[in-house]
């Protein structure tokens, strides 16, 4: 991740500030923004040097308060600019004002499947033919205002060749997914559906490149940050409050930027280098332990994973700092069990499922293989070209996933990293649509067929099969997408796979987007009022 304190950068024209996007053949969408690196080391302005290294934004995004680099546009004020001929790109149709300014103005708390009517009523609750839009209209708009935020220029081109996947195409998967789609619509690339959307106006993300703030350990429980510090919601009773609280949120100071909850445990580190831990079962929202990470000026907690030791069966926490440090913290004596340093800040980590390996990506190009005690380099896998930001294994051990600014998923083999010549050589490559992700998932064993959920920065989420993977053309009709407006905090599998939670932030309406897998679970509940 990209920050220095040290230098700024100059104040960005209208036309920098707001820079977002849409896909109008997937109904996604997502947002870039000006250069905000998070690299400890200084850095001079040299030809070989990534884009924005050495350089902290001074702005703030005015759809998601308080959040580091984000200079995009949200809902509200993406909608106000198309419908305004003076500020906007000439359109044949724009938004009608007045009935604009209704719709955003209506005040929203859930919307369940039952309620979804296309254009007059989407995942969001947004009614695009009172506006006299539509919402592919919308997506084509964001589309062709879209810039992919990158740390090395050009990393995010698309060669020709390059992509093994098809194009998803507009077809519709039916009345249950409205917005969800797949190149024939076929019922082999229809693994989630729409379950409800609980709409939250206090989520906050404290950095644009950081995307891990959303843990849902159980189906009652979802926990996010948010402007107070750490807000959930159960989604079974509706109700919705804090799990943890610090009564001064200054934007740059004790800013959750990370959270994970597992082994009966909420952990979450800060922009400052801090943590904090609370019993999942606790109703104290003051009652939590914390302590100092790292002291480093540039100590940002970039990532965090919960999870057991081989040596031992207390819980602990791998964290990623931007201090270049790995470090494991036990999380019932409150020690640091070891320490490593690398030659970059690292964005992610996941350890393998026998704990064995521990997969680590950041500001390199490179893919890192460490032994998870030792903290030893084993193996470097290279074919990114830029920085990462995701990662994890599939449960079964048989894959690896790595995410990069570059818009490239790729796949990874643990028994075969590399071929015979020592060429890294991933078993599936995917191209992103609009930005590189930044929340990866494999879903849990046991949960139906296996899958690997995908968020991009902004506006998409991709559910691939896994069971496609290593075919030499992977099968569009395997890939299912769903798309919001809105930045993407992260996502979470809950109740064993059978849920998907993802995190939408933006003020006019962000919330919890909940999924749910098909044929596991009866059809949403009966109709109440949306308005």
């Amino acid at each position: 991740m990209q920050t220095s304190p040290s230098s700024v950068v100059t104040p960005a024209t209208p036309t920098e500030l707001f820079s977002f996007a849409f896909d109008s053949s997937t109904g996604a969408g997502d947002v870039s923004t000006i250069s905000a690196t998070h690299n400890t080391a200084a850095f001079h302005a040299e030809a070989d040097e990534p884009l924005g290294q050495g350089q902290l934004p001074t702005l703030l995004g005015p759809h998601v308060p308080n959040m580091l680099g984000s200079v995009n546009m949200g809902l509200g004020e993406f909608l106000d600019e198309w419908s305004h001929p003076v500020l906007a790109v000439p359109e044949a149709t724009r938004p009608d004002y007045p009935h604009l300014l209704l719709e955003t103005s209506k005040q929203l708390t859930k919307i369940r499947r039952v309620h979804l009517r296309g254009d007059r009523c989407d995942f969001q609750g947004i009614n695009w033919s009172a506006m006299g839009v539509t919402r592919q209209l919308a997506r084509a708009r964001r589309a062709r205002t879209f810039q992919n935020y990158t740390s090395w220029p050009g990393s995010d081109d698309d060669p020709q060749g390059a992509d093994v996947r098809p194009r998803p195409g507009p077809t519709l998967l039916g009345d249950e997914n409205p917005f969800s789609h797949s190149t024939s619509g076929l019922a082999s690339g229809n693994y989630f559906r729409f379950r409800e959307m609980h709409i939250r106006e206090e989520i906050a993300l404290a950095h644009f490149q950081l995307r891990s703030s959303l843990a849902s350990p159980f189906r009652s429980q979802i926990h996010y940050v948010s402007r107070l510090g750490i807000s959930k919601v159960d989604p079974v009773t509706g109700n919705h409050g804090e799990s943890l609280q610090w009564t001064e949120f200054p934007v740059f100071g004790r800013a959750f930027t990370t959270l994970g909850a597992n082994q009966d445990v909420l952990v979450a580190g800060s922009f400052t280098g801090e943590y904090v831990i609370s019993s999942l079962h606790s109703t104290d929202i003051q009652n939590f332990t914390q302590g100092t990470i790292t002291e480093a000026a540039s100590g940002i907690t970039n990532h965090l994973q919960v999870h057991k030791q081989r040596s031992t069966s207390n819980p602990v926490a791998s964290i990623c700092s931007n201090d270049n440090g790995f470090r494991v913290l036990d999380l019932e004596t409150q020690q640091f069990v070891s320490e490593f340093g690398y030659g970059f800040a690292l964005n992610c980590s996941a350890v393998s499922p026998d704990c064995r390996l521990r997969v680590m990506v950041g500001d390199s190009k490179d893919v890192t293989i460490a032994n998870a005690e030792t903290g030893d380099t084993e193996v470097t896998l290279t074919g990114h070209d830029d920085f990462g930001f995701a990662c994890d294994w599939s449960d079964d051990g048989r894959y690896l996933a790595t995410g990069f600014q570059d818009k490239t998923i790729k796949i990874w083999d643990p028994r075969r990293w590399k071929d015979a010549n020592g060429t890294s050589t991933p078993l599936q490559h995917f191209r992103t649509d609009l930005a590189g992700a930044r929340g990866l998932k494999f879903s849990p064993l046991g949960s139906g067929e296996s899958v690997l959920a995908a968020a991009e920065e902004a506006d998409h989420v991709h559910v691939y099969s896994t069971h496609a993977f290593g075919r030499e053309t992977y099968d569009a009709d395997t890939r299912q997408t769903f798309s919001v407006f809105g930045e993407l905090g992260g996502i979470d599998f809950a109740e064993g796979g059978q849920e998907l939670n993802v995190l939408v932030a933006d003020e006019e309406r962000g919330g919890i987007l909940q999924l749910e897998r098909c044929g596991t679970r009866r059809d949403a509940t009966d109709a109440i009022p949306l308005f």
